[in-house]
């Protein structure tokens, strides 16, 4: 998915590589919160803090709000 939107948007490997190594951090980062302190409404919080992360890298890109 990323490698398809950064073509797209005209993004170098070097970006994508970057980006994709920010994403796998804030996700594993998320994971291991959840399994030390998982919370009510720590998948509300989470999904938010993806998707704003990815609105500002890829903000002419629209994501649905539900992936499955």
């Amino acid at each position: 998915m990323l490698v398809e939107i950064g073509d797209q948007g005209g993004y170098t490997k070097q970006d994508l590589a970057a980006i994709t190594r920010g994403l796998f951090v804030m996700m594993f980062g998320i994971w291991t919160q959840l399994h030390l302190n998982p919370g009510a409404d720590d998948y509300e919080i989470n999904t938010r803090a993806v998707r704003l992360f990815l609105q500002k890298i890829f903000p002419d890109t629209r994501f649905p709000r539900q992936v499955w």
